[in-house]
This record gives structure tokens, C-alpha cells and sequence, in this order.
């Protein structure tokens, strides 16, 4: 169990997509350590059953104002993780050729990966204390790195990811000079055993490896609770390496 005793007070979470496979998973590991004191849990839909720890938001995500809205009740936070995201949905399939390619999934897509991320770290540095440990992740992905990209396709989600690294990077150097303890990085939770990966899960070689939420969970908070200063800006993998840009 991750002790997350590299925090200097008791820690303030938000989940931003608390009801996803991940996002849940991340919500009942941290609901188990005794170094949290309250959890955010971020939704489209209330989070499910009460807890003295948990306070459930509505997660709007229509424009700005409503998501600055869903924000609006929170007052600090030292985690905040991100695990809103899109891969495919009833319409939409990674596409396997550019030939594929559909503007109206692609800004959708788009929209989900990285604009939504984006404007949550806008509208919730402002809850981040100035002189404290505090970590903003969101989770990104090992296909959304340029230089590892063997095999093409996925148009849509590979841009995303990419973009959102990108802007990850940008915000790990500005937070720098007003919250100079703060860190900001990109996890790839790894292949988990959820909707996003269920369409996909019959292909992937034998060797590699599916995780359940739990472990992934798990993972990522080992990785949060040994990052340093130095690490700020960078795409951590569940195994602690780092993805190359």
C-alpha cells in the first residue's frame, strides 16, 4: 500500500474522473491510507455510497463555466490527478489509417484528452498552497510519445496524448516560479483491465502485461510518492520509468 509520507501535511486529493475504472480504483486506494485526509471524487454522476473522507462533485464538462462550477466548492488541494479520457466509443474506433480520419471524433477526442485536462489545471492551481509538496498528474500515455512510435495509427489518441504531454511540460515550467514545491507530470497508468482497453484486449501479445485497476492504482501512487522537483514536466510509466518525449 503506497504511503504517500513524502507529503509534508495530510493530503488533500481530487480525482477528476472518479467513476472510471482507474479513477475509482484511485479513489478506494486512497480512501485505505491513513495520510489522506480528504478525497474530491470528481464525476459525471455522484460518487456511489457516503464516506467521511469523500466530498463527490458534478463534473460538468460542457464549456468552462460549468467546469469552473464543478471546482467551485473546493478550497486546497496537494493531488490532484486527472484520469478523464477517450480512446473510442460507440461511434468512434481508433483509427487504423489516416483514410479513417473524421474531424467531428477527432475534436471530440480532442476535447476529452486534452482541452478537458487542461482546463482543470487552469481553474484548480489557484487551490494549490504556494509553499507545500503538492503533485498535479494527469494520465497520459506510452502511445502519445513521438519518438516511440513504431507502428502509426491511432490518429486521434496519439495527438491527444502527445498534445497533452506537451501541455504538462509547459505548466511544470511556469508553476516553478509561483508554486516552487509543486510538480506536474504525465503517468501511463499502463494496459488496464478496463472499457477502454476491453476492444482491444484479444490483440495485445501474450506478453504483455494487463493490469487490473487496483494494481494500476497502486502503481501510480508508488510513482507519486517518489517523484521529486526534478522529475517536473516528465511522463512517469506505473513502473516508475520514464516515457521518452
Amino acid at each position: 500500500m503506497p504511503s504517500l509520507t513524502s507529503f509534508e501535511k495530510p493530503v488533500d486529493a481530487l480525482i477528476a474522473g472518479a467513476n472510471g475504472g482507474i479513477g475509482h480504483a484511485l479513489v478506494d486506494a486512497l480512501l485505505e491510507n491513513d495520510n489522506v485526509r480528504s478525497i474530491h471524487a470528481l464525476s459525471r454522476s455522484s460518487w456511489p455510497g457516503k464516506h467521511k473522507k469523500i466530498i463527490s462533485h458534478i463534473l460538468e464538462v460542457g464549456d468552462e463555466t460549468e467546469i469552473l462550477s464543478s471546482l467551485a466548492n473546493i478550497n486546497r488541494l496537494t493531488l490532484v490527478i486527472v484520469t478523464t479520457g477517450m480512446l473510442h466509443d460507440k461511434c468512434f474506433s481508433p483509427e487504423k489509417s489516416y483514410k479513417s480520419i473524421s474531424p467531428l471524433h477527432m475534436a471530440e477526442s480532442f476535447y476529452v484528452n486534452v482541452i478537458l485536462p487542461t482546463m482543470i489545471a487552469k481553474h484548480i492551481m489557484a487551490k494549490i498552497p504556494r509553499e507545500e509538496r503538492a503533485i498535479f498528474c494527469a494520465l497520459s500515455a506510452r502511445v502519445g510519445s513521438i519518438s516511440d512510435n513504431r507502428l502509426g495509427g491511432w490518429y486521434s489518441y496519439r495527438a491527444g496524448k502527445a498534445a497533452l504531454n506537451q501541455i504538462l511540460k509547459c505548466l511544470s515550467i511556469e508553476i516553478k516560479r509561483t508554486h516552487p514545491k509543486a510538480v506536474c507530470v504525465g503517468l501511463h497508468p499502463g494496459t488496464v483491465n478496463t472499457k477502454l482497453s476491453l476492444p482491444f484486449q484479444k490483440s495485445m501479445a501474450p506478453h504483455h502485461k494487463l493490469l487490473l485497476p487496483s494494481e494500476s492504482a497502486n502503481h501510480l501512487l508508488n510513482v507519486i510518492d517518489r517523484i521529486n522537483l526534478e522529475d517536473s514536466g516528465f511522463v512517469f510509466a506505473w513502473d516508475g520509468t520514464i516515457i521518452p518525449p
